[in-house]
């Protein structure tokens, strides 16, 4: 997989990172290096790479690196910190972590809760004396090693076990090896709990997904010179990195994200695509002097991670031209729907959705009552797809059984949200189903509200959550970032809501924060919020 991820012309350029370009010839040669480095470090391919890298091209020879040994990697959110950390560390067997000299001390700080890490390889300029013996620097590794290709095991697979980035609880580790290793004849069948043959319907549903991946966003039709703005750590920044490559494609490494700086990219490099969350796309738009740069070059700028308001699409179609696509899905189980640049040239009402039923996709939206909804009626999602078949959080297969429902036999994954289709079969978020209020005995959605809150001209950021009520259970209050330098009272943002919602939706109170509590994928983390109006109170509801 690695070869043929790296096969584009050896003096084309591979990856800008920073002041570094680093032509195909020059990475293929750094991944062998350390491919055949760690081998000399005694790992093998049962083992797993745990890597801890900022956007930088170690990031990317550590993605392909193990490909070539036939062993895992981990890629691991470079935000947490003490016992969060030494629990991805530990549970997902990391026996070799490469980290960035940044976090030497947090590494340092959990150090001796690792103890199934049996090398320790630093990235940076760091001085020796501040590392202990049993590490080994980055540089140093790949200087000692051969140049030459590693010759792969036989049983060589691609193996990825991403930890989910979610609101509540510990990250899961789920095992994105499925998605190639599933071209195998046999499958789990979740329903039966046997091993079935499924690879026709395994192989229809992958290509259907490497179909999305490869012509689902315009990649074909660029230069594909692609800006990696969102860490790289997440699954969908990963996926569109290696679809880049796939392409023969060019990446651009930020660090760490800036927004006037992604626009100076974008115009020096001539950067063609990128995926954003939604608050990069936000604080993209919120740049004073963004006209003063030219965009031109890009052609597919992918959003997702988190619900994108409809009017901050609209904002970024007028900016950057019909180049924006949005897709639903999770790290979980993947592309659900993509929403493309035809679907609201034909009907700007589309902005709101997210889009249709994507390839290699089975969608369901189920009542209540487990019946299907038909169109214009809320429910609970289902999906499967070539990441669902072989889904298994690692080391946890009760939290594996709980994320499927059989439905006429088969096993569909639970993404945890309420949505809606209309009759051309467009689909529509409602709400995550842990985030929707009860007021009074009716179920209210959240996103809904934020949607509107958010066209309000001097509204950055906002969120909305049940607080108690002593008589209604709960009601809505609105949490609400201004734009820089604007200023606003509680009452001129509960009239907004009452002019542009039903009486029932209304914020009932509002709180001013600086900043909104999210995941570095753009997640909103409700549950923090919640924390501080709730306390202990049915914290186990969140």
């Amino acid at each position: 997989m690695a070869e043929i991820l790296l096969s584009g012309p050896e003096d084309k350029l591979a990856v800008i990172s920073g002041e570094k370009r680093i032509t195909y010839g020059e990475l293929k040669e750094r991944i062998f290096r350390l491919a055949n480095g760690l081998q000399d470090l005694g790992m093998t391919s049962s083992d797993n790479l745990g890597t801890m890298l900022y956007n930088t091209n170690e990031f990317i020879e550590g993605m392909f690196a193990p490909m070539l040994m036939g062993s895992t990697t981990t890629p691991i959110n470079w935000h947490l910190k003490g016992d969060e950390l030494a629990y991805v560390i530990s549970n997902s067997d990391s026996r070799t972590l490469i980290f960035d000299e940044g976090f030497l001390d947090n590494i340092l700080q959990i150090k001796s809760d690792l103890g199934g890490v049996k090398n320790f390889v630093v990235v940076g300029d760091v001085d020796k004396s501040k590392i202990t013996d049993d590490m080994i620097l980055y540089d140093d590794l790949l200087e000692k090693a051969s140049k030459e290709k590693p010759t792969p095991p036989e049983s060589a697979e691609m193996g990825i076990l991403m930890y989910t980035g979610g609101t509540t609880g510990r990250p899961k580790g789920a095992n994105w090896g499925s998605l190639f290793g599933s071209l195998s004849s046999k499958s789990k069948d979740k329903n039966k709990g046997k091993d079935k043959d499924k690879s026709k319907d395994t192989m229809k549903y992958t290509m259907g997904m490497m179909q999305n991946l490869v012509s689902g966003f315009g990649y074909a039709k660029t230069t594909n010179i692609h800006l990696a703005a969102g860490p790289l750590y997440h699954a969908a920044p990963y996926a569109f990195a290696l679809i880049t490559y796939v392409f023969r494609g060019t990446i651009i490494t930020m660090k760490k994200f800036k927004p006037e700086e992604a626009l100076k990219l974008i115009e020096t490099e001539k950067a063609s695509t990128s995926f954003m969350a939604p608050t990069l796309v936000k604080r993209v738009m919120n740049v004073a002097d963004k006209d003063k740069y030219d965009v031109s070059s890009m052609k597919s700028i992918i959003i997702a991670a988190a619900p994108c308001p409809a009017s901050l699409k609209k904002e970024a179609v007028d900016y950057f031209g019909p180049v924006i696509y949005e897709f639903y899905g999770s790290s979980d189980a993947a592309i659900n729907t993509i929403l493309k640049p035809g679907h609201y040239k034909k009907d700007p009402s589309k902005f709101a959705s997210v889009g249709k039923v994507a390839k290699g996709n089975d969608m369901k939206i189920l009542d209540e009552n487990g019946n299907e909804c038909p169109p214009g009626v809320q429910g609970e999602l289902y999906v499967k797809n070539a990441l669902t078949i072989g889904l298994e959080y690692y080391k946890d297969p009760d939290k594996t059984q709980k994320a499927f429902r059989i439905i006429d036999g088969e096993a569909y994954f639970d993404e945890g949200e309420i949505m809606v289709k209309d009759e051309e079969g467009f689909f529509f978020v409602a709400d995550r189903k842990k985030d929707m209020i009860i007021s009074g005995g009716v179920n209210i959605y959240p996103a809904e509200i934020e949607e509107v809150l958010h066209t309000h001209p001097k509204i950055m950021d906002v969120a909305v959550i049940g607080v108690p009520d002593d008589d209604w259970g709960e009601s809505v209050k609105a949490i609400v970032v201004l734009k820089d330098g604007q200023t606003a009272t509680e009452e001129e943002i509960m009239k907004f809501g009452k002019e542009n919602l039903s009486g029932y939706k209304k914020p009932k109170s509002v709180d001013f924060f600086d900043e909104l509590p999210r995941h570095p994928d753009g997640k909103l983390m409700k549950r923090d919020l919640r924390k501080k109006y709730w306390g202990d109170k049915k914290l186990s509801d969140f």
